[in-house]
């Protein structure tokens, strides 16, 4: 592969991750507004979890980005 098609599919994929990041941060506040609102413990438990998974899969799309912007 040419090195203008491998910058060009890092672009491509940085701006895939960027968008995935996006949709994260969205299903972040509903998880904390969840948390904020609830009053069932059950319900609490689960916003915390889903909110930590959350955080791990934005914490890796963040190392992903990064990894490839600094390979352009």
């Amino acid at each position: 592969m040419s090195t203008r098609k491998q910058a060009r599919a890092r672009r491509a994929e940085v701006t895939r991750v960027l968008g995935e990041m996006q949709e994260i941060r969205a299903r972040l506040m509903k998880a904390y507004a969840c948390f904020d609102t609830s009053n069932d413990p059950g319900l609490t438990e689960a916003s915390i979890f889903e909110i930590n998974a959350l955080r791990a899969h934005y914490d890796h799309a963040l190392r992903s980005v990064k990894l490839k912007m600094s390979l352009q």
